[in-house]
């Protein structure tokens, strides 16, 4: 709420104690021509404080949830500075993919975690990809790139990561990517085409007429 204190006889000492407990304005009574004019002023700004409340709010709970959802989803969800080449946060079910803490993970490159044959395509692809932002260029907002990941242990997992890329121009640029284990669905699809493959041959050998 709006404050302005109006008085024909407050001193400098007591001004400042009330600006410094909440007061917006102080007026003397003899310079009333100045109320009207402060008081629509203060208005407006009222209006603004509660929006930049408001939207502090929503980007707070926007936050909270954003949180929320990255630290309990078995995907990896990540953000990545590629100029910088370092991760900015990654969250917990990293140790669950790859056996790394999140905080080990924030002075590495999103390269290194690929398999070494791996890594210059992967950084090939990010250097373009980077250029074209740079220049205000305009790529498909989000890119899907599979392959293979070290795991701490040296163990390797086949991985697919859904890439967001920010508008062209950005300064910071600032990926935001999700990382899943493929590893089953990997198997499942072997599996689909070995059965596919067998059926055929069922097929082929039978000596009825199949439709």
């Amino acid at each position: 709420i709006p404050f302005i204190v109006v008085s024909g006889t407050i001193g400098e000492d007591s001004a400042v104690a009330l600006m410094k407990a909440g007061a917006q304005d102080y007026l003397m009574k003899d310079r009333l021509t100045r109320l009207a004019p402060a008081v629509e002023r203060e208005i407006r700004d009222a209006a603004m404080r509660k929006q930049q409340r408001d939207a502090e709010e929503a980007l707070r709970e926007s936050e909270r949830c954003y949180r929320l959802i990255s630290e309990h989803s078995g995907d990896v969800v990540w953000t990545y500075h590629p100029e910088a080449g370092h991760f900015t946060y990654v969250s917990p079910s990293i140790e669950q993919l790859l056996g790394y803490t999140p905080s080990e993970c924030l002075s590495m490159a999103l390269e290194d975690f690929f398999v070494p044959e791996f890594r210059p395509i992967s950084a090939a692809r990010m250097r373009k990809r980077v250029e074209l932002l740079k220049h205000g260029g305009a790529p498909e907002q989000a890119e899907v790139i599979q392959g293979d990941m070290l795991r701490k242990n040296g163990t390797v997992v086949p991985t697919e990561s859904l890439i967001s890329f920010p508008p062209g121009g950005q300064d910071p640029l600032e990926l935001v990517g999700v990382t899943r284990d493929i590893g089953e669905r990997r198997r499942a699809e072997v599996a689909l085409r070995e059965s596919g493959l067998f059926n055929q041959q069922i097929v082929a050998c039978a000596s009825e007429g199949i439709i």
